[in-house]
Order: structure tokens, then C-alpha cells, then sequence
């Protein structure tokens, strides 16, 4: 009875649900990985962010054009104030104006002001339109961004199946490497060969199974690389489809893909856009030496009891403004976008090369 118990015991512990682990078997093909690849890729992730970073920058250099337009109100409650005038025609007393502020308790105030600028070094435009290049700029690296991801996947589905392949062939090389020992270890014991010849038999199969092992252990890291840019479980095991794997499609001449690389090639479109991104940002840091000028208008309401009211108080005028430690400091800002157009013009010639 005993017995019994420790048997049942044993097959609950060794077959209990949470002890086993089954891989799940992944069936890719190609198309599916470069697929998966793209859809998991943290570099991809971050390329369509900074898009949308800058689709949103785009929208706030737009909005610029728009007058700047504001609502302002005040209350304030106030203690009575002691006021006193000691002039020789103002007594204090109650036909003085300032007799009106010992009631004072309260007073309110609503503004309206519109103003927009004329002119400011064509600043608001500059910066509209270098937001502009940017956010095609970041078009183009999403799409580069795709490109490489894709890339890689395939560059990983094509290591991962040469290891298959390789195995294949390094376990059968093993099989008839231990088929030749087995043979001369026959004939060896017969007198018809010497040691010597079995022993490197011997050591040829052993090198063979070493060899075994190291390509079992880079398959296996292959493996887990895939399952990692595949966004798959770890436990997870990868089955190839090389279903139209090594397909060939129409292949163009030497002068025709040439001349198609260079013209899809987004990164050095990218690349181009930044530049001029950057001499637009140039232009903005020299708008600070120039003067600035701008027009204003404003609608006033005021009411404070039992002393004054306004209202339909309009205004409206010219503002002429010249920041000296802005033309200043320009310099500063004209340096920093030099250096940032210098970085383009390298990273284009590097590309290039």
C-alpha cells in the first residue's frame, strides 16, 4: 500500500501541469518572418514616434501664422482705503474727487488683445517651412528604418537555415566517420590493419563531433536571435518553410539597378531634407540681429464702483522692437546651426562614399 502511494505521488510530481513546458512550434516562411520582424522591431518603434513628433511640430510652426490672441479678467476685492489731500481747494470732504474712494470695495476688469507681427526677420516662416523638411525627413527614415529591419530579418533567416544545413551535412559526415571506426576496429582486431590507422579514425570523428556541437550551439543562439526579432515566446521553437525561398525574380542590368538604388534611396533623401532643415534654422538664428515689428489691438472693459466706468475702450498700434543682447547672443545661435550644417553635409558625404 505504501508502495502505491509513493508511486501515485511520484507520477503527480513528475507529470503535475506546471512542471511541463511544451515549445510551442513557430511555422514561418519568409514573407511571414520579414513581416513579424517589422512588426516587433523597437528601431521601427522609434523611427514612427519621432514622425509623429514631428507631424506635431509641422502643426505648431502652422499655427504660428495665426494672430496671438488672449482674454484677460480681474476681480479684486479691497479693504476701504484712508484718503486724505491736504491742498488748499481739496478739503476731503464730500465734493472731493477722492471722496468716491472711501467706498471703494471692489473693482473688475475684462481686456481682449489681438497682436501679430509684421515683421521679425521672416522667422515664423523659416521655422514653418523647416519644420516642413523635417517631417519628411522622418518619413524617409521610417521607410529606411523598414528597410534595414527587413534586412536583418532576412540576413537572420538565411544564417539560421545555412546552420540547418550545415548540421545536416556535419552529421552525416559524423555517421560515416563512426562507420569507418566501427570498420577498421574489425579489421584492426583481424591483424589486417594497424593501431595507428584505427586511433586517427578515432580522432577524425572525434574532431567531426566536436564540430557537431559548435554548429548545435550557434543554431541554437541563431534560433534564439530569431525568436527575439520574431517578438515570439523564448520557449518557442522555429519551424522553416523554404517554400520559394530561393525563388529568382526578373533581374535588371548593372546600369538599370544602379541607377534604381540611388533613386530610392531614402536615407540620402533624408539626409538632403536635414540640410536644408538646417540652413533654414541658420536663417532663424540671424533673424535675431534684425528688428522686429508688429501690430496690436485691444478692447477694455473696467468698472470700479462708485468711481469710474469704461467701456468699448478700443486701441490699437505699432510696435517696433530691437533686442541689443539678442543681436548679441545671435552669434552664439548662428555658430550652433553652422556646426548642426556641417554634421548634415558629413553624415551626406558618408553615405555617399
Amino acid at each position: 500500500m505504501n508502495k502505491n502511494r509513493l508511486m501515485i505521488l511520484f507520477l503527480l510530481v513528475v507529470f503535475h501541469p506546471w512542471k511541463v513546458q511544451a515549445q510551442q512550434v513557430q511555422k514561418i516562411t519568409m514573407t511571414s518572418a520579414v513581416a513579424l520582424g517589422i512588426e516587433n522591431s523597437t528601431q521601427l518603434m522609434t523611427s514612427n514616434a519621432k514622425l509623429k513628433e514631428a507631424q506635431a511640430k509641422l502643426l505648431e510652426a502652422r499655427d504660428r501664422f495665426i494672430p496671438e490672441v488672449g482674454v484677460s479678467g480681474t476681480y479684486m476685492r479691497i479693504n476701504t482705503p484712508n484718503v486724505s489731500m491736504n491742498t488748499d481747494n481739496s478739503s476731503g470732504g464730500s465734493d472731493s474727487p477722492l471722496a468716491a474712494f472711501s467706498n471703494l470695495h471692489s473693482l473688475s476688469l475684462l481686456q481682449v488683445s489681438a497682436s501679430e507681427p509684421i515683421f521679425n526677420g521672416f522667422k515664423i516662416r523659416n521655422n514653418k517651412n523647416m519644420a516642413d523638411y523635417l517631417e519628411q525627413a522622418a518619413h524617409y527614415d521610417v521607410a529606411t528604418t523598414k528597410s534595414k529591419v527587413a534586412l536583418n530579418t532576412l540576413k537572420a533567416v538565411y544564417q539560421y537555415y545555412e546552420l540547418l544545413e550545415t548540421r545536416m551535412v556535419v552529421e552525416e559526415n559524423l555517421k560515416q566517420a563512426k562507420q569507418r571506426v566501427d570498420e577498421f576496429v574489425n579489421l584492426e582486431k583481424n591483424g589486417l590493419l594497424p593501431r595507428n590507422d584505427r586511433l586517427r579514425a578515432e580522432l577524425q570523428a572525434n574532431t567531426i563531433e566536436l564540430g557537431l556541437n559548435e554548429v548545435n550551439n550557434n543554431l541554437q543562439m541563431a534560433e534564439y536571435n530569431l525568436i527575439v526579432l520574431l517578438g515570439f515566446a523564448e520557449n518557442s521553437k522555429i519551424e522553416l518553410d523554404t517554400t520559394g525561398m530561393f525563388e529568382v525574380g526578373a533581374i535588371d542590368t548593372w546600369q538599370a539597378s544602379l541607377e534604381n538604388g540611388l533613386e530610392n534611396r531614402n536615407e540620402l533623401k533624408s539626409v538632403a531634407l536635414q540640410a536644408k532643415a538646417s540652413s533654414m534654422n541658420y536663417s532663424i538664428a540671424k533673424a535675431d540681429r534684425l528688428p522686429s515689428l508688429g501690430v496690436s489691438a485691444g478692447y477694455v472693459n473696467a468698472y470700479v464702483p462708485n468711481f469710474i466706468t469704461v467701456t468699448n475702450a478700443l486701441n490699437a498700434g505699432l510696435s517696433l522692437k530691437y533686442s541689443i543682447t539678442g543681436a548679441i547672443h545671435a552669434s552664439h545661435k548662428m555658430n550652433e546651426a553652422r556646426a548642426r550644417m556641417e554634421q548634415v553635409e558629413a553624415a551626406e558625404k558618408e553615405i555617399n562614399k
